[in-house]
């Protein structure tokens, strides 16, 4: 008798640990909703004409940072015989144009051909920016080369996510088919 009040005593004090782990394990369905003030302000592209002319700032939202700016100064594109050349230097000027503060957020500064493929990569920035603020920062600095059948290479700029407490919100990317570059899934 003794061992089943035991045993008893020892499943109730299990299953209040594993109620306990489960409930400290859910999700706060409110951690990734912000509320974003709509602007329509396009973002300031600058830099030589063969890297301007190339430049599509992906559309995006639903995103809570607003990319103000990019400086494409010291960079250069070459494209020739279905072949590029990237030197990537630039600097990009961002706003939160969210109610929450942003503790960290990644941007893609890339060069896709008209299948997806490219390159150039994500800017991973850790930082709090509170809603309103606006901060510059390198965006990229890197280089190389690759394909760029029928001449057709895009230089893409977006978000691609944001933390906020709780939540790591992946930014919608919306590029017209008219750009002639597709992006592969999880590719951006």
């Amino acid at each position: 008798m003794k061992t089943h009040h035991v045993l008893a005593l020892l499943l109730c004090i299990l299953l209040l640990f594993a109620n306990g782990a489960l409930q400290s394990q859910q999700e706060n369905p409110d951690a990734c909703k912000f509320t974003i003030q709509e602007s329509t302000a396009k973002p300031a592209v600058t830099g030589p004409d063969e890297v301007v002319s190339r430049v599509h700032v992906i559309e995006q939202p639903d995103s809570p940072l607003e990319i103000l700016s990019v400086d494409f100064k010291n960079a250069a594109l070459s494209v020739y015989d279905e072949k590029f050349r990237w030197d990537c230097r630039s600097t990009m000027k961002i706003r939160n144009h969210s109610d929450r503060t942003i503790q960290g957020f990644d941007v893609l500064v890339g060069v896709r051909d008209g299948l997806g493929a490219g390159v150039g990569g994500g800017r991973r920035i850790s930082t709090g920016l509170a809603p309103g603020q606006e901060v510059e920062f390198k965006s990229c600095g890197d280089s190389g080369s690759g394909g760029a059948p029928n001449g057709i290479v895009r230089v893409l700029v977006g978000v691609r996510w944001v933390v906020v407490e709780g939540c790591e919100y992946h930014v919608s990317a919306r590029i017209p088919q008219s750009s002639g570059v597709q992006l592969r899934p999880f590719h951006f």
